[in-house]
């Protein structure tokens, strides 16, 4: 099998090189991002065709990562890859263990909105505040991508963004 470049390159084999990596928070940090931005423009290519009509991927300090082209928006939207995102199964817990259907959940930093589409999941309504375009425009492709059906009167955030 031929070596990857990085292997030549350092003189360490790949599971040497990973073994270094671990062995650093800094670096584990780093790679834990790279891996997010790998796997988040996989979900972005998979999407093209059915709700994404195109997109691009930048790689440039201070500019988001992907510029991503959907029907019914004529500038596209800007999405940046964040490793701090929590896993949904930690607003779910909240979720069902303060609130009843129906109820409402307010999320004060709504980041890319994984509590909003939990809450939505669980039939509650939400209310997210986030100060970032950048996230309000990647939530807006958690819902488009019709992840949250559960509650189709449930108003999306990007929806009464554009109103104001």
């Amino acid at each position: 099998m031929a070596k990857h470049p990085l292997e030549s390159h350092y003189g360490l084999t790949s599971f040497e090189l990973l073994e270094a990596v671990n062995a650093r928070f800094r670096l584990k940090v780093a790679l834990e991002g790279a891996v997010a931005e790998v796997q988040m423009e996989k979900k972005i290519a998979s999407l093209v065709g059915s709700v994404v009509e195109r997109y691009e991927a930048h790689d440039l300090d201070g500019h988001p990562d992907f510029s991503i082209w959907v029907a019914g928006r004529d500038k596209p939207l800007l999405a940046e890859c964040k490793t701090a995102r929590f896993p949904a199964e930690l607003p779910r817990f909240f979720i069902e263990f303060l609130t009843e259907p129906g109820d409402v959940v307010l999320d004060p930093f709504a980041g890319s909105n994984t509590t909003g589409a939990v809450a939505e999941k669980l039939g509650r309504k939400w209310i997210a505040v986030e100060k970032d375009r950048t996230y309000l425009d990647d939530s807006e492709l958690r819902f488009r991508g019709n992840e949250c059906q559960d509650a189709p009167d449930q108003p999306l955030l990007f929806d009464l963004a554009q109103k104001t």
